[in-house]
């Protein structure tokens, strides 16, 4: 891609930037971009706009703060609230401190990230649940359909597990002030009204 076409494509995406801006950001001349420009870039170039702050893959550290490195990947989990801010150890192996793991584990970003992992298993146990009395709708003989509709049964019981933890994650993000996602879908019906279910 051409500088003029990098140019073209930025101002479709209605960020207006000249040859001589893209010149002076490749040259170090112009030494900050403002976030709007990074998110346009990384859609104008097709790259996510992560990419264009950590060199992933064409370096191995990179400094995060001012005077401090981090690995290129690391950097690029906490930046985008997978993991913890890094410290790399004796054994050059990078880790989150306890107060860096806590931070962590108080962001709205972990919160999210896990109610993203209730909410799959929830429809994967549905899913499964639904395979299995499929299945045992054209089950050759008694013992296959009874041992696929046993298997309903337990994928029923695992979506129960499921909705729970998901309920009581999103009660818990509540009392710390984080807004859960809408849910939408037979699977999430009501699961904020509910009373306790067992499990």
């Amino acid at each position: 891609m051409s500088a003029q076409q990098l140019a073209d494509a930025c101002a479709r995406l209605g960020l207006p930037l000249s040859r001589s801006a893209l010149a002076n950001f490749e040259s170090g001349r112009r030494p900050t971009v403002s976030l709007a420009e990074v998110l346009v870039l990384g859609k104008a170039l097709g790259v996510p706009p992560i990419e264009l702050v950590f060199p992933v893959g064409r370096q191995e550290l990179v400094e995060v703060l001012p005077g401090q490195e981090m690995g290129t990947w690391q950097s690029v989990k906490w930046f985008a609230g997978e993991d913890s801010f890094a410290v790399r150890g004796p054994n050059g192996k990078w880790y989150g401190t306890d107060e860096n793991e806590q931070a962590h584990q108080e962001s709205a970003t972990y919160y999210y990230r896990w109610h993203d992992i209730y909410m799959k298993q929830c429809v994967d146990a549905l899913s499964a649940a639904k395979g299995a009395r499929k299945a045992a709708g054209v089950a050759a003989t008694e013992a296959e359909q009874q041992a696929h509709l046993r298997h309903a049964k337990s994928e029923d019981a695992q979506y129960r597990v499921c909705r729970k933890l998901l309920r009581d994650h999103r009660a818990d993000m509540r009392r710390r002030d984080v807004t859960p996602p809408d849910l939408r879908g037979k699977a999430f019906e009501n699961i904020d009204d509910q009373a306790e279910e067992p499990a």
